[in-house]
């Protein structure tokens, strides 16, 4: 890398910011269009028969905001190693809920791991590993 090039790191800190400022429409900016996401059971976000891309990452800021109120997600560790990424954040809120699991309101804060790939200055993959049991007792 030259010192110009836009690193994997960079992208990952910008998606997050996407997260923060419901930005979910410049998404387009920063992923690839076969973008990849996987989730920490393993599974692919974007829905059967859907394309890849901004779009799968667009999804999930919605979402997010929707069954959180007062989102916001704070990096606390980071590695960049140019054409990959590692972040740790904290995801904070209020969980309002889903259908599935209606919330009460009850603040949560859990730590997730982040990693990515970029490809010709764009986020081309991503997967999130959580810790379930510790959201699952602040949601109890």
């Amino acid at each position: 890398m030259n010192g110009t090039e836009t690193t994997a790191g960079d992208l990952a800190r910008r998606a997050i910011d996407l997260i923060n400022t419901r930005r979910p429409d410049l998404a387009a900016e920063i992923f690839a269009e076969d973008f990849v996401m996987i989730d920490p059971h393993g599974h692919d976000h974007a829905p059967e028969g859907s394309p890849r891309g901004p779009a799968v990452f667009a999804n999930i800021v919605g979402y997010l905001h929707r069954i959180f109120d007062d989102l916001r997600v704070e990096v606390t560790d980071s590695y960049d190693a140019g054409d990959r990424a590692a972040v740790v954040v904290d995801v904070i809120g209020n969980y309002r809920g889903t259908p599935e699991s209606p919330g009460r309101g009850q603040p949560v804060r859990v730590e997730q791991v982040h990693l990515w790939r970029a490809r010709d200055g764009r986020l081309a993959w991503h997967r999130f590993v959580e810790n379930d049991a510790e959201l699952e007792r602040q949601l109890a």
